[in-house]
C-alpha cells in the first residue's frame, strides 16, 4: 500500500521477494524492477523467468502499469 501512495510499481512480486522476519512479520524486498505507476510495459523489459507465473496480464500484453498488478501477483503467491 506504501508504495501504491508514492506512485511506485514493485512489479515482481514473488515468494522470493516476501521476507518473513523472526517476529512474523512479512515485508516486501528486492526492488530491482520498481517503476512509477502509468508507465508503459513495452517501454521497459519484462520476462525474468523466476517472476513470470505471478505476472499481470497487462504486464504480459504491455498495458499500462499500475498497483494492480503488484495485487495480481501477490493473489498468486497467497493462492
Amino acid at each position: 500500500a506504501e508504495l501504491a501512495r508514492r506512485g511506485l510499481v514493485h512489479r515482481a512480486v514473488s515468494p522470493d521477494s516476501i521476507l518473513i522476519g523472526a517476529n512474523g512479520a512479512a515485508k516486501l524486498g528486492g526492488f530491482g524492477l520498481l517503476r512509477s505507476r502509468g508507465v508503459n510495459a513495452t517501454q521497459i523489459e519484462v520476462g525474468l523467468d523466476e517472476t513470470a507465473p505471478y505476472l499481470a496480464p497487462e504486464l504480459i500484453l504491455g498495458g499500462a502499469i499500475g498497483p494492480a498488478v503488484d495485487v495480481y501477483a501477490l493473489g498468486c503467491v497467497l493462492h
